[in-house]
């Protein structure tokens, strides 16, 4: 298994290499489970963190048709008001998708959680009442905090 982060290229299949994800979590503290992963486990994660983020809603537009995955993207504006190049990925994507392959070595948040998302059962008469509230997410807060600023307004990642 190897890792394809060719920026806008046609099979692309991550955001950035694995030895890019080696310096961030080398440079991260309490994130044993990365260092004691496999390279094949590591690979794994990226590309499934990879997936995941391509199913929000950014911004902007891909650079070009052929790209596999949603960025390289034009009329995204940055902090400044400038906007991204369309022939990088910015670092703070690349950083989110290096933190969301940890977690998901850690934890499945695509995994049913139990009674998550109830507000009430009741055995006899059987009532079950879901709370909408309480659902899970595919992509965790800390993930969604970094690229926030990136992603139109009203995009959640909720499973159910």
């Amino acid at each position: 298994m190897t890792i394809d982060a060719t920026i806008a290229g046609a099979t692309s299949d991550s955001y950035m290499t694995t030895v890019e994800a080696l310096a961030y979590h080398g440079a991260r503290l309490h994130n044993d489970e990365w260092s004691d992963a496999s390279g094949t486990e590591r690979e794994k994660a990226l590309k499934w963190a990879t997936r995941l983020l391509d199913n929000l809603n950014w911004m902007g537009r891909q650079w070009d048709d052929i790209q596999a995955l949603r960025w390289p993207r034009i009329e995204v504006p940055d902090r400044e008001g400038s906007f991204w190049d369309f022939d990088e990925i910015p670092v703070w994507l690349k950083n989110a998708q290096a933190e969301l392959a940890w977690l998901l070595l850690i934890s499945d948040p695509t995994r049913e959680a139990g009674t998550k998302g109830f507000h009430m059962i009741k055995v006899g008469p059987i009532t079950m009442q879901i709370n909408p509230d309480d659902r899970s997410m595919t992509i965790y807060q800390s993930v969604l905090d970094m690229v926030n600023p990136y992603v139109l307004q009203g995009t959640v990642m909720l499973r159910g």
